[in-house]
């Protein structure tokens, strides 16, 4: 179990000098593989494990919109691996995400030793890139590393990153590996064979480019098997599915979370929003739409006028019976439940569980059970799955491909019809 973090008013702050803020405020990269970077101000943080925004207003930082990202602690992605003399190393990790001004991917390493001692250690970028949601495998006297979701611009389709920390020196090297790889895999369960020299993965998130070029993270629905010694990647299984992904160009959100609020909001009266002072006042709607919205919905409470307010604003339809249908195609098909959580603890991880909640990282776990709505088509499991972006139909089999055809259609179309815009769809 890892240490639990300190309460930040229990940690004496008297060596982080207003010299020391400004010299280590920032994430750097190594200049040696390691570089120690132990300092006051980061063993702070790592004690304390407090957000970057925190520690800037805790120490007067500047706005990280100009300065740049403040370094932090408080990190997902983060792996945590307990050494046999009660130390613990952790990997990289990410802070918040792309939108956020302190989003960092690092490529340090952190020892926590059993006495409360820490040492960080930095690296070159090249030599080590920055790493999140990879595994950590602990191997007698060196750290496996396997994976990374990475910056976008980092990740090598086709490819699946390996690295090699040594427990002695504290360097990292890349390793050069062959065969039939997973692809650039993250977020996936990795566990040393009971041979100990070979490694299975399986689950996890993969990215790969459509024929447009555009990448994509699919799903991992298969078991890899590394051979460490040699470095040869051998392909356990081989699941059959397609992959279709429903995308509207130069919209970063789709507006469905939003749609289902508008039928919560008409199920039940949630009464009226509190208004901000500040807050900008509701956008205008042509009169002719709010009226098609009271001939469609009737005299709705003012949280659903608001939210379709917005939603009309947008130059979106929400027809909440087709809203309701998206998932329904007009193909035979049954509902199927949703699968029971199969994820086991893995070797050199912590789970997301409250105990290790307040600790100093925050592992992920392996994502071994893929979301979704499900159906089935003549008992081949249909996967509808809503993300930030996009929608995603997966099809775990195979299906005459008529009936593909017309479940791709079928989603299109009722796309098209609440968005207002034309959809594309790129299939993987």
């Amino acid at each position: 179990m890892l240490p639990a973090r300190i309460v930040p008013d229990l940690v004496s702050v008297s060596e982080i000098t207003a010299e020391v803020v400004a010299e280590w405020r920032a994430p750097r990269y190594g200049r040696e593989n390691p570089e120690r970077m132990n300092n006051p101000l980061w063993d702070w943080l790592i004690r304390t494990r407090i957000t970057a925004f925190e520690a800037t207003q805790r120490f007067g930082y500047p706005s990280s919109f100009g300065a740049g990202p403040a370094w932090c602690c408080a990190r997902f992605g983060q792996s945590a691996t307990a050494l046999p003399d009660g130390r613990v190393v952790l990997i990289g990790g990410e802070h918040e995400d792309y939108y956020d001004p302190d989003f960092r991917i690092y490529n340090d390493v952190i020892v926590l030793h059993p006495d409360g001692a820490i040492d960080v250690f930095g690296y070159p970028q090249d030599e080590f890139p920055p790493t999140d949601f990879h595994s950590a495998t602990l191997l007698a006297d060196r750290i496996l590393i396997v994976g990374s979701l990475g910056y976008f611009d980092a990740r090598k389709a086709g490819e699946t990153q390996v690295a090699e920390l040594d427990l002695k020196t504290f360097a990292i090297r890349q390793v050069a590996t062959k065969g039939d790889s997973p692809g650039w895999l993250h977020k996936h369960e990795a566990v040393l064979r009971e041979d100990g020299i070979s490694l299975r993965v399986r689950g996890g998130l993969v990215a790969v480019l459509d024929a447009d070029q555009q990448s994509s993270l699919v799903e991992n629905p298969d078991t890899w098997v590394l051979d460490i010694p040699n470095g040869v990647w051998a392909r356990e299984t081989r699941t059959y599915r397609e992959t279709f992904v429903f995308r509207v160009e130069n919209l970063r959100a789709l507006p469905l979370w939003q749609m289902e609020h508008l039928g919560l909001a008409l199920r039940y009266d949630l009464g009226v929003s509190q208004q901000i002072e500040d807050e900008e006042p509701p956008p205008s709607v042509p009169p002719e739409r709010m009226r098609e919205f009271e001939e469609r919905f009737g005299s709705a409470n003012q949280r659903a006028r608001e939210v379709a307010t917005q939603l009309y604003a947008d130059g979106y339809d929400p027809d909440l019976q087709i809203f309701a249908a998206l998932f329904k195609p007009d193909v035979p098909h049954e509902p199927m439940p949703e699968p029971k959580d199969d994820i086991a603890s893995t070797d050199g991880a912590c789970a997301d569980n409250e105990e290790d909640f307040d600790s100093y990282a925050r592992p992920s776990k392996p994502l071994l059970q893929f979301p979704g709505v499900r159906i089935s088509v003549r008992g081949i499991t249909v996967r509808y799955k809503t993300e930030v972006s996009h929608l995603e139909m997966i099809v775990e089999g195979r299906l005459h491909g008529a009936e593909v055809e017309a479940l791709v259609a079928d989603l299109k179309r009722k796309l098209e019809t609440l968005l207002l815009r034309p959809v594309t769809v790129s299939h993987l």
